[in-house]
């Protein structure tokens, strides 16, 4: 039986708690998991106790549990919306449990609270106080202040790195939300939420590049630009997106204002010269209200002429002009890394061959792409989502401004096959598809 109240325990128990902040009953749960990965026999913990290499391991232990379970939480989004029906259900039940935790009028809120908190969390390092009673600890083979300083200088880059690696799963985590499940889509109140905390927690200029990359696709997802393009909702579709809803209304004037001032980081137009995933989300919010002047022209073409969306195509169009020099090529780069790099390092997160690109619009977020029969292509779930959000920027841009792809516009043209490129990956079933829909667009 393990003596918890021996002196070498009591000493390895207090270190824990004092610089994980931990419970006594946590720290001892924390301390006999690792023996049973590490060890698989108690036996030994009586001698382990106490020792600095063991308590290192035991943080090390903390950190990546904590890791797993917000990689857990990542799978149970992807896993309800492409896992088999008993599955989905059950990742449900979990996923609901938490959103439930919080509401903003009668929406659940409660894993986007969440995940955007620890996506944004600032990074606060174990202070002297906290780690002052790891000196108690036994030290081998070196003397005690060395050793001290050495385990002190690997707590700290150990928590830089944990901190790290959660910011970027819970963005991963954020992004899958957003993409298909968060409840009555993301609202204007959603983008204030998101943009501020980016720019606040300085995720916008982080030099961990997954990281703003992430949230330069969390923020181009947010303009649902894929409502435009929905088979059966052409025209009217702008009236009840739902960060234009109530277009002519008062608030929604003062709304859409104070969201472009944010996405403009506060400063005026003459003065921007935006780089990285905020020139993406700006690019990404003037394409949405140029295609919702689009669709509110063709269903209010009788409605008063100084009705406020009627600002929509100027206001989008100053907009993409301001985003256009570096959004698109911000795009294609983070395209470019997040997919070379997921493609190299993961293979299909649950198990199952995802075999199609949602990326035809026809029916967006569940539109599968038909594929022979003998043909499988084995993606990543988030390079799916990744490649589908850019592809409705690219759609989008064409469709907004339908003289990008004349033949005078050499430029233009360069930048959308570039970033095409990046999109497709050279897969051949979705290249053909591509130059099939092109001879269609250029054919007198």
């Amino acid at each position: 039986m393990i003596g918890w109240k021996q002196m070498r325990a009591k000493k390895h128990i207090a270190a824990l708690c004092a610089l994980l902040k931990l419970s006594k009953t946590r720290a001892i749960e924390v301390t006999r998991g690792i023996v049973q990965k590490l060890y698989k026999n108690e036996t030994l913990l009586p001698a382990l106790l106490g020792t600095s290499e063991f308590f290192l391991k035991c943080v090390l232990y903390h950190f990546q549990q904590r890791l797993i379970r917000l990689e857990l939480l990542t799978e149970c989004l992807r896993v309800e919306q492409d896992g088999e029906k008993a599955a989905s259900d059950a990742a449900s039940i979990v996923l609901d449990i938490i959103d439930t935790t919080f509401d903003d009028e009668s929406r659940q809120r409660g894993l986007f609270r969440r995940l955007l908190t620890i996506a944004c969390m600032p990074l606060v390092l174990p202070t002297r106080d906290q780690m002052a009673p790891c000196q108690d600890l036994t030290f081998k083979n070196a003397p005690a202040s060395s050793a001290y300083n050495s385990l002190a200088a690997s707590l700290l880059e150990e928590t830089r790195l944990r901190t790290n690696r959660e910011r970027v799963q819970a963005m991963e985590a954020l992004l899958v939300l957003l993409y298909h499940r968060i409840k009555g889509g993301v609202q204007r109140s959603d983008l204030c939420l998101l943009v501020q905390a980016f720019q606040a927690s300085g995720v916008f200029e982080s030099k961990e590049e997954r990281l703003s990359e992430l949230a330069g696709l969390i923020c181009a997802e947010s303009m649902q630009l894929w409502r435009a393009f929905q088979p059966d909702n052409q025209v009217g579709w702008a009236s009840q997106h739902p960060l234009l809803l109530h277009p002519s209304s008062n608030g929604t004037q003062m709304e859409t204002e104070a969201l472009k001032t944010i996405l403009l980081g506060g400063s005026s137009s003459e003065e921007m010269n935006l780089k990285g995933p905020q020139s993406l989300a700006l690019l990404s919010f003037g394409l949405l209200l140029r295609l919702a002047y689009d669709s509110l022209a063709k269903s209010n073409a009788a409605d008063d002429s100084q009705s406020y969306w009627r600002t929509f195509q100027a206001s989008g169009t100053e907009i993409a002009k301001i985003a256009n020099e570096w959004g698109f090529e911000y795009l294609k780069e983070a395209i470019s890394n997040l997919v070379e790099s997921d493609l190299a390092t993961k293979s299909s997160p649950h198990g199952k061959p995802f075999q199609f690109f949602d990326w035809q619009l026809s029916n967006p977020k569940s539109s599968p792409l038909s594929l022979e029969a003998d043909t499988e292509i084995v993606t990543p779930a988030d390079i799916v989502s990744y490649t589908s959000i850019a592809r409705e920027v690219l759609v989008s841009s064409i469709s907004a401004f339908p003289t990008i792809l004349s033949i005078e516009s050499t430029e233009n043209l360069g930048m959308l096959c570039n970033l095409a490129s990046s999109l497709y990956q050279a897969s051949p079933v979705l290249s053909e598809e591509f130059w099939s829909l092109w001879q269609d667009y250029i054919s007198p």
